[in-house]
């Protein structure tokens, strides 16, 4: 790893939030923080990740943040230290070259869920990392339906799958399904979400009990939905983003979530929140560092931690 700045505050308290590489509009080193998701603010530089990554997604624990594959650099991944302020390091392989795909997890282990394969398109298969150890995924199951675009979230046993595009070049799917976090295993039916959309929230937007997607593409929307995880059901109406917008990066505490960045359809760097277990219209939070869509987001208080 590179750097030993310690990240000051809010490391401890499951509060920070990082954002990951994307499209700007090429392959993104950049690695910005929020020290506080509690608070409002502009995001902060944290470091730059070994390889661009485009088209990547995270998945995190309270101590790590793994970057999961991309259209640049095959099925590699890479590992942040949230205490530590600096660059990435080599994490493992995916089973498969692929990337959009649903990510979740709890504090052992990160899913990595479908995802887009090329040549193939979208792609069906689900793996896993344990967090603690440095090393290639493990093959989990299959997704129900292959997809890529993907929204996702978790909580301390299920990890969730929705929407995206499940033939390419755009077939746009309003598909819910789960998995058991901690086993293994093929998708199960969730249900499905208000409309068909692709790029909501390319991260984990999560509490203990609620799941929650907003934005995405077909075309740009600002509509806000959610679940409640430990149910089956379709999704429900929660608010509005501040503007319509594409793939931006989501990230959570276990009472707030993020917003960040995404194309309107030009790339922006606005930052919007809301509090989770409520349901209301999103409110301005700052700005990232650049302007940035297609990138991944992660923190070290979500759902799946709780």
């Amino acid at each position: 790893m590179g750097g030993d700045v310690v990240v000051p505050n809010n490391y401890a308290s499951g509060n920070m939030a990082i954002f990951n590489g994307g499209e700007s509009p090429g392959a993104s080193n950049v690695l910005d923080y929020i020290d506080s998701i509690s608070s409002t603010g502009n995001a902060k530089d944290f470091g730059n990740l070994s390889v661009a990554n485009a088209n990547g997604n995270v998945m995190s624990s309270e101590t790590r943040q793994v970057t999961n594959g991309d259209n640049t650099a095959g099925n590699d991944t890479y590992v942040i230290q949230y205490a530590t302020k600096g660059n990435s390091s080599f994490f493992g392989d995916l089973t498969a070259r692929r990337w959009l795909g649903g990510v979740g997890g709890n504090k052992i282990r990160g899913i990595n869920y479908s995802g887009f394969q090329s040549p193939g398109g979208p792609n069906n298969t689900i793996d896993f990392c344990i967090f603690a150890s440095i090393g290639n995924f493990i093959d989990f199951g299959d997704a129900n339906v292959a997809s890529y675009f993907d929204a996702s979230c978790s909580d301390s046993t299920r990890t969730i799958k929705a929407g995206g595009i499940s033939s390419a070049p755009a077939t746009y799917t309003d598909s819910i399904e789960y998995v058991a976090t901690t086993s293994t295993g093929n998708g199960t039916d969730f249900g499905n979400l208000i409309s068909a959309v692709s790029g909501s929230g390319l991260g984990m937007m999560c509490s203990s009990t609620r799941g929650v997607f907003g934005g995405g593409g077909q075309p740009n929307t600002n509509v806000i939905q959610y679940i409640t995880i430990q149910s089956t059901g379709n999704a429900t109406d929660f608010g509005d983003l501040t503007t319509a917008r594409f793939a931006p990066g989501s990230a959570c505490s276990s009472t707030r979530g993020l917003f960040a960045g995404g194309e309107t359809p030009s790339l922006t760097n606005v930052i919007d929140y809301v509090t989770i277990a409520s349901t209301s219209n999103a409110t301005d939070f700052g700005d990232l560092t650049i302007s940035v869509s297609r990138h991944g987001g992660g923190s070290n208080g979500h759902g799946g931690l709780s």
